[in-house]
């Protein structure tokens, strides 16, 4: 098969982001999701491909690095850092983690 072939039939991911509606604490924002994971959020999110012994503590946040690579906030003009991502709250984390998980689930629908 061809590259080009591959491209017709959906081998890219759809670079789009969703609104998504989080509660947390009394608040009620909008924040937009990156629709899909390129190979590059995965080897981010998942730590493919580094060397433990190279990253300190503070690198071993699985949801501060979804959060980092998929949350935009203020209308998608404001990406939320590692670093601060590493300091909300564990409900925030969850009500971001939620948001991500309805977008992604509901990409991952529409190609099956």
């Amino acid at each position: 098969m061809k590259l080009s072939e591959l491209i017709k039939v959906g081998a890219f991911i759809d670079e789009g982001v969703t609104s998504k509606t989080v509660k947390w604490d009394g608040h009620e924002f909008d924040v937009l999701v990156k629709n899909e994971m390129s190979a590059s959020d995965f080897e981010f999110v998942y730590g493919v491909g580094v060397n433990k012994h190279e990253v300190n503590e503070s690198d071993e946040s699985y949801a501060a690095r979804r959060i980092h690579r998929f949350i935009r906030l203020d209308g998608g003009t404001e990406p939320v850092s590692y670093e601060d991502a590493v300091r909300m709250k564990s409900s925030l984390v969850i009500a971001l983690a939620q948001a991500i998980n309805e977008v992604h689930g509901e990409t991952g629908k529409k190609k099956n």
